[in-house]
């Protein structure tokens, strides 16, 4: 691990960063590219928040696109994302080539 844009009280109190992580999420689930934890792995394998989706409703607040390890893509509001992950450590500095994937097919199926 090294250290990356970090603030000086999170170099002071040893906040590292993995290699592959931009930011600390410090549990915030909106943070755009938010690395989610899954809960349980019967239910959803690792994830991250790509951003808002575009399927809002009424009942709901918000709305946010969660992509899969596997390129599963998911619509869920911040309750479900509480529900399925753990609150997120880190912020990932770039998507795996299997989030990707599932978010350019999931843009060619809506055309």
């Amino acid at each position: 691990m090294q250290k990356r844009n970090l603030s000086p009280e999170q170099i002071q109190i040893g906040e590292w960063l993995p290699e592959w992580a931009k930011s600390v999420a410090d549990g915030d689930y909106t943070l755009p590219n938010a690395a989610l934890q899954t809960r349980d792995g019967r239910r959803s394998g690792n994830a991250v928040l790509v951003g808002l989706s575009e399927r809002q409703w009424d009942s709901v607040k918000l709305t946010y696109l969660v992509v899969t390890d596997a390129g599963n893509i998911m619509h869920l509001n911040l309750n479900e994302l509480k529900e399925l992950f753990y609150p997120p450590e880190w912020v990932m500095e770039k998507l795996l080539p299997a989030h990707i994937a599932g978010i350019e097919g999931y843009e060619n199926a809506k055309a």
